[in-house]
């Protein structure tokens, strides 16, 4: 036999909000019977002091069941609805309290006639706490995974940006935009931002003498000119339903090449004030760079190029983990700094080494000398391409 009063005193939860216009704040369950009978109508009625204030539902004699707040000073049983200040039940009620009821916060309004409609979890505060289940018959739903959808290799996705996207060239704004979509290509592994016609600068854009041949989606490619300086291919325009009112930019024209790639164009990204680099940030892309115990060993033939038991492991959405050593763990005897450089915009700029062998091996090795914030961690650490080196981790 089921105790209502227990299954109310469990689904009982704590709620501080001030009490809202037609609410009643009347010490005691007792004004709740008389609002009952008077009105006709279910509402709220709350009762609180200096501790805690809790809710409990209450049921009208032959109607639909509303809330009633009451407080206590200590930790005790709730009372049955419709009980007075001692807990003896009122005489014009009797709790009537369903498993699905006890499990789940259900809001009560009102109408105009004086029914009432139940709304079930419509307000923040009346929403299940994280980790409850929906209920069928009393009892609680079974839920069922599915693995995460990747993106379709075929499909464009965006999703419009609130931030404020500036783009100069030759000390030159040529985009400044609070209304861009973020679009994820076909196979390309980072986003770029549409923007529209009315925010770019079209006094400063020609017809590309150049055309890149890099991207087959493109209707018409446009060139950057200011004054006799020209940056070749950095405006296209995609032939794309959905897409082909707007222009998109090729952020510093990396492995793009044309008679400008040699050119200083001085190119310029911000989102809000902040100075970003290479590409757009992903919104949904995470990198975590955590301090480890696990004990990697990086090795290329028979030489040992850095042991430590005090990497950083950096988890990167979309890459396998990188395993970052201490400077003081990495032999630089046995490595080479290169000339390559390249950016991440968000770790930095890198530098990078090579193995002297024998046999020599390019490019195996890079650092972040200052990383950005929040991967600090990372700063002046050495890590290693794990398919370059014979890699061991354990832990």
């Amino acid at each position: 036999m089921i105790d209502p009063a227990a299954m109310i005193a469990a689904s009982t939860t704590t709620w501080n909000r001030p009490a809202s216009k037609g609410e009643a704040t009347e010490d005691g369950a007792d004004e709740c019977a008389r609002q009952c009978h008077e009105t006709g109508r279910p509402g709220l009625i709350r009762r609180r002091n200096q501790s805690r204030v809790h809710r409990q539902p209450c049921v009208l004699e032959g109607g639909l069941p509303h809330l009633i707040t009451v407080s206590c000073a200590a930790p005790r049983a709730i009372a049955p609805a419709g009980a007075n200040r001692c807990g003896t039940p009122k005489p014009h009620s009797t709790p009537v309290v369903s498993a699905a009821t006890a499990r789940t916060p259900t809001s009560v309004r009102a109408g105009r006639s004086g029914s009432s409609s139940i709304d079930m979890q419509r307000s923040h505060r009346m929403r299940p706490a994280r980790g409850s289940h929906a209920t069928v018959g009393g009892m609680a739903a079974r839920k069922s995974a599915v693995p995460r959808p990747s993106l379709e290799p075929d499909v464009y996705f965006y999703e419009p940006s609130e931030r404020r996207i500036r783009g100069s060239w030759f000390g030159r704004t040529v985009v400044d935009s609070s209304r861009a979509v973020l679009v994820w290509a076909p196979g390309k592994p980072v986003p770029f931002y549409a923007f529209p016609r009315d925010d770019v600068r079209y006094d400063l854009l020609a017809a590309s003498l150049s055309p890149s041949r890099s991207r087959p989606d493109v209707w018409q490619w446009y060139d950057i000119v200011v004054d006799d300086q020209r940056a070749y291919s950095a405006v296209f325009q995609l032939d794309v339903d959905g897409l082909d009112d707007r222009l998109a930019f090729v952020w510093f024209r990396h492995g793009e090449t044309g008679p400008g790639d040699d050119v200083d164009e001085d190119e310029h990204w911000h989102e809000e004030a902040a100075e970003v680099f290479t590409h757009p940030r992903d919104p949904h892309h995470r990198v975590d760079a955590l301090p480890s115990a696990r004990h990697v060993r990086v090795a290329l033939g028979d030489k040992v190029i850095g042991e430590t038991h005090n990497p950083v492991l950096v988890f990167e959405t979309g890459l396998p983990v990188r395993y970052y050593l201490p400077p003081e763990d990495v032999d630089f005897s046995v490595l080479e700094e290169s000339e390559l450089r390249t950016g991440c915009p968000y770790k930095g700029t890198a530098r990078y080494w090579s193995f002297i062998g024998p046999p020599r091996a390019e490019n195996v090795a890079w650092s972040y000398a200052e990383p950005f914030p929040g991967m600090e961690a990372i700063a002046e650490h050495v890590c290693f391409y794990n398919d370059a080196v014979d890699l061991t981790v354990s832990d």
